[in-house]
């Protein structure tokens, strides 16, 4: 069994035209796709991500007890890496 998996995309190679089909069918019955960035950064905002993504969880077999809304909040995630070789503020 494996205690935790590292997930890595590479932004510069990812090819998304594969998942535009999907998209657009999930647009086309009504799904929004937003950011954080476009609804407001807030409280109330990161709270409705969480439930649904707690809500989404539930069905992953051995998934276990999901962390409580304050343990998210703590700073542990190290396990996502977004590589790019594009610049960005505050990089040499």
């Amino acid at each position: 069994m494996v205690d935790w998996v590292r997930l890595e995309l590479d932004v510069d190679d990812f090819d998304d035209a594969a998942f535009e089909p999907y998209l657009a069918r999930a647009r086309e019955s009504g799904i929004v796709f937003t950011t954080m960035a476009e609804k407001g950064d807030t409280e109330e905002h990161r709270r409705a991500l969480y439930e649904l993504n707690r809500t989404c969880s539930a069905d992953i077999p051995d998934r276990g007890d999901f962390y409580t809304y304050d343990a998210l909040r703590r700073p542990a995630y190290r396990g996502a890496v977004i590589r790019s070789g594009r610049s960005r503020p505050g990089n040499a």
